[in-house]
C-alpha cells in the first residue's frame, strides 16, 4: 500500500513538468472582408506566450492548406514564444464570391490539437457554390438582366406532328327517357298561347231545316235540270 501511494505522489509531483498545449487561444483575422486577390492576415497568440515546447500552425481555406507547419518563434535558448502572424491570398477555387471558412490548427509537438474557425467574405469575383449564387443574386439583383440578355425573335414554328392512332370508341351511354310532363311544366305559359293562339268565341246555332222546303227544292232542281238537258239536246235547224 505504501508503494502505491509513493508512486501517486511520484506520478503527481512530475505531471507538473510535462508540457501541454495552453487553452487560452487568442487570433484575429484582418481584413473582415475584402477581394479575391487581397491578402488575409491571420494573427495567433498563446497565453502563456513562452514554454519550452515546441507548436505549429496550419492554416486551410474552404478545406484548401494555405500555410503548413508553420513552427512558431523560436528564441533559440531551448524556449519558444507561441506567436504567429502569417498573410496568404485565397487560392484558385477558393477565392469565389460570398463566404468562405478558415480554419487554424495550432498543435504541438506532442500532437495535441487545438482548432481555430473564422468567416471569411470574398466581394467580388462569381460565385463558386450554390449558396454563394444566391447571396450573390440577393446583392446584386440587377445580375439577372444581365445574364437573361434581351428577348430574342420568335423562331419558326416546327412542322406538324404524326396524327396518333385513333382511340377505341367508348361504350355507348344508357337511351334518355324523356317526361313530358316536365318538359311542357318548363316551359312559360307566355309562350304556348303564342304557339297556339286565342280560341275564338262559339258561332250561333242555326234552326233545323223545313222538310217541306227541302222537297220543293228538289223538286225545282230535277225539272230545271230536265229542261236544260233537253234543250241542248235537240236538233238545230240550219240557217241557208
Amino acid at each position: 500500500m505504501k508503494k502505491i501511494l509513493v508512486l501517486v505522489l511520484v506520478c503527481l509531483f512530475c505531471i507538473q513538468f510535462v508540457p501541454v498545449a495552453s487553452a487560452e487561444l487568442t487570433y484575429d483575422v484582418m481584413p473582415t472582408s475584402g477581394l479575391s486577390t487581397q491578402s488575409i492576415l491571420v494573427s495567433v497568440r498563446n497565453d502563456p506566450i513562452t514554454g519550452d515546447y515546441k507548436q505549429y500552425m496550419y492554416v486551410f481555406i474552404d478545406g484548401a492548406m494555405v500555410k503548413d507547419r508553420v513552427l512558431c518563434v523560436d528564441l533559440k535558448n531551448g524556449n519558444y514564444r507561441y506567436l504567429w502572424d502569417l498573410t496568404f491570398v485565397p487560392p484558385k477555387g477558393a477565392n469565389g464570391f460570398g463566404q468562405h471558412r478558415i480554419t487554424i490548427w495550432i498543435e504541438t509537438e506532442f500532437g495535441v490539437r487545438k482548432t481555430l474557425y473564422y468567416t471569411y467574405t470574398i466581394t467580388d469575383g462569381l460565385p463558386g457554390t450554390v449558396a454563394s449564387w444566391e447571396q450573390y443574386i440577393a446583392a446584386h439583383p440587377e445580375i439577372l438582366v444581365q445574364l437573361q440578355g434581351p428577348k430574342g425573335d420568335p423562331g419558326d414554328a416546327g412542322g406538324a406532328g404524326a396524327r396518333g392512332a385513333k382511340g377505341d370508341t367508348g361504350a355507348r351511354g344508357q337511351i334518355a327517357e324523356i317526361n313530358y310532363a316536365d318538359l311542357w311544366a318548363s316551359v312559360p305559359p307566355g309562350v304556348l298561347v303564342e304557339m297556339k293562339g286565342e280560341p275564338g268565341a262559339p258561332g250561333v246555332q242555326g234552326d233545323p231545316a223545313s222538310m217541306v222546303t227541302l222537297a220543293v227544292s228538289c223538286v225545282v232542281s230535277v225539272i230545271a235540270s230536265a229542261m236544260f238537258t233537253w234543250y241542248y239536246a235537240k236538233p238545230k235547224e240550219v240557217l241557208m
